[in-house]
């Protein structure tokens, strides 16, 4: 007859076993720790005390009662309702809530498993400072000190600064010893390090990497295992491949390699988040965490009215928002204006970012990264490796929150196509794109987009759609452009009307510019000032005509002409005087130059 042994249940019955042999054997240590640890313990034996009651905690991080409480145990149709990014959790450890049971899978976690703890490991953090790009942002970290010291009621240290791996110390170390080194990403249960024969002859098996973690206030635990080793124990490690993309089982290694009662070494260190980690997730294609950046921006700042009626926790994703500048090469104001072809991606987490007019004049690509949902049937995957279901239908809006004017409005736009940056030809444009240049002189405006996730609908056409049907005024010809219609429009009523929900907003400011005053300049000189053209307010046209003394004659149009060009000009340098003579065509200045050489020769 065949017996089939639970591996972890014979797993406990080792380390029980070993636990009698270790009361003989086993030397406490009561060495000091250094001076910057001494906020956590003093002594050896005070910090292993210290950390075999935090192990088994339920309540020190975000995988414990806090999960447990908003995500656990709902059906998938509930867990949808809440933020998919805070209740992500890897399903073969969602069972486990403190940090013990998680890092052993273990449902119950006992002493057992720490009985042989004999050091506290120390990791030290060297600090450096830098720059890096992360949520269409660049960052700027400098530190205050060179280094940090590990341990578990630090402040969390950014990922940013935990890039490079640690130094590795205890007091009592020797040099001649074989341990075996192993960092693990507790929160996810990957493996971030492993090294074998250490001090005595060091081999890295899995290069450091550090956590990713993507939630903001949400510290997650980068725990350090020390073993003791041997020399059959190290090769034994090197014989092994490892997955640092799955869930890591500590269990089965400790038995495949015979370390069931060597874990005498056990610390960790508290990861913060920051736009590095989630950057570098969402480069992986597995979460994209960046709108937690403009949820805070706008909870800080409150830039918009609309914003206090908006419940701006359901966002669920951030808008990449692109715009394709053309090259361009001309005078205008006196001033040699000269563009590169380029993408310009709006940055609204910086404020100081202003788009130029000339990029805006056509619509931009919008792409966003679908956050993982809980349901896994029906679902199809991108070339970005996102999850997202086909039912799902968004809404895109760009609109001037000051002036209430649309500028854009696109709906039944399918989830794939947010990936591929294809929404204008996938989706059901209702309001074509208007470009959000400024009307008025020395004024800048600052549109809104934001995408809506639309009510679940069985139809071929949502409400919202047909809501918008080919006989609505917004679809007519008269609105392809700037129309009255656009105007007063209300994004809160929008959205409580058509029972949307909040999925990513971003936002850009564009100003009165050089390539907006050579555009009307142009304007004047082809159609010599009658020509009707955007001025004011969205929606109002204005024909070029001076303001003038009814009683005054007009006996000069190249005066009036220079004047108007004179006026723009001023805007353009945002009120600054401006007394060049404004513009001569190339023409007129090549004709001039040729007179001005002809008159010299005959002169001579």
């Amino acid at each position: 007859m065949n017996l089939q042994i639970n591996p972890r249940l014979l797993f406990q019955l080792l380390l029980s076993a070993s636990l009698v042999l270790s009361q003989h054997s086993h030397k406490r240590s009561f060495s000091l720790i250094a001076d910057d640890d001494a906020a956590f313990c003093v002594r050896t034996v005070d910090c292993i005390e210290k950390i075999r009651k935090l192990v088994p905690q339920t309540n020190k991080f975000w995988f414990g009662d806090a999960w447990k409480m908003n995500c656990g145990g709902f059906s998938a149709a509930r867990l949808r309702e809440q933020n998919p990014i805070r209740c992500l959790n890897p399903r073969e450890l969602s069972v486990f809530h403190s940090l013990g049971s998680r890092l052993f899978q273990a449902r119950t976690f006992t002493a057992a498993y720490l009985q042989n703890l004999a050091i506290f490991p120390r990791m030290t953090f060297t600090l450096q400072s830098g720059q890096y790009r992360g949520c269409d942002h660049d960052f700027v970290v400098e530190c205050n000190r060179s280094k940090v010291m590990a341990h578990p009621e630090m402040e969390p240290l950014q990922p940013f600064l935990s890039r490079a791996v640690p130094e590795i110390s205890w007091p009592e170390l020797g040099s001649n010893e074989s341990n075996v080194i192993m960092f693990l990403d507790v929160g996810f249960g990957l493996l971030k390090f492993l090294m074998v024969d250490y001090p005595r002859n060091p081999k890295i098996i899995v290069d450091y990497d550090t956590i990713d973690n993507f939630r903001p206030n949400q510290p997650t635990p980068l725990v350090i295992l020390v073993f003791r080793g041997d020399n059959l124990v190290s090769e034994s490690i090197k014989k092994t491949k490892f997955n640092t993309e799955k869930v890591f089982d500590l269990t089965s290694f400790m038995m495949e390699h015979g370390l069931e009662s060597d874990l005498i070494g056990l610390n960790w260190a508290l990861i913060g988040s920051d736009a590095y980690a989630m950057e570098r997730q969402r480069l992986k294609g597995s979460v994209d965490n960046c709108h937690s950046l403009i949820q805070k921006k706008l909870q800080k700042e409150k830039l918009y009215e609309f914003t206090e009626l908006f419940p701006l926790s359901e966002m669920d994703s951030s808008l990449s928002v692109s715009f394709s500048q053309p090259k361009v090469e001309y005078e205008v104001c006196c001033k040699r204006i000269t563009t590169t072809e380029r993408d310009i991606f709006i940055d609204p987490l910086d404020s100081g970012q202003t788009l130029p007019s000339v990029a805006v004049r056509k619509y931009p690509t919008v792409t966003s990264m679908r956050s993982i949902e809980y349901e896994t049937e029906n679902y199809q995957r991108s070339l970005r490796h996102y999850i997202a279901l086909k039912e799902d239908r968004f809404t895109l809006v760009m609109f001037d929150p000051h002036r209430h004017y649309l500028h854009w409005f696109i709906s039944d736009i399918p989830a794939g196509s947010l990936a591929a940056g294809t929404i204008h030809a996938e989706g059901n444009e209702i309001a074509p794109y208007v470009p959000p240049v400024p009307g008025e002189f020395q004024k800048c405006i600052y549109p809104v987009l934001i995408l809506f996730r639309q009510p679940r609908s069985e139809q071929t056409l949502s409400e919202i759609s047909q809501f918008y049907g080919e006989d609505h005024v917004l679809r007519s010809t008269h609105c392809k452009g700037h129309c009255i219609y656009r105007s007063a429009f209300d994004i809160t009523q929008f959205k409580s009307f058509h029972r949307l929900r909040l999925s990513a907003m971003s936002w850009f400011q564009v100003c009165f510019d050089f390539h907006e005053a050579h555009r009307r300049i142009q304007h004047l000189r082809s159609e010599n000032g009658t020509r009707e053209i955007p001025r004011g307010k969205p929606g109002t046209k204005y024909v070029w005509k001076p303001k003038m003394d009814p009683n005054e004659k007009r006996t000069d149009e190249q005066a009036y002409l220079k004047a108007k060009m004179a006026e723009i000009c001023t805007a353009a340098r945002h009120g600054e005087p401006h007394n060049c003579d404004v513009e001569p065509s190339s023409a007129i200045r090549i004709i001039g130059s040729f007179v001005l050489i002809f008159s010299l020769l005959i002169m001579l």
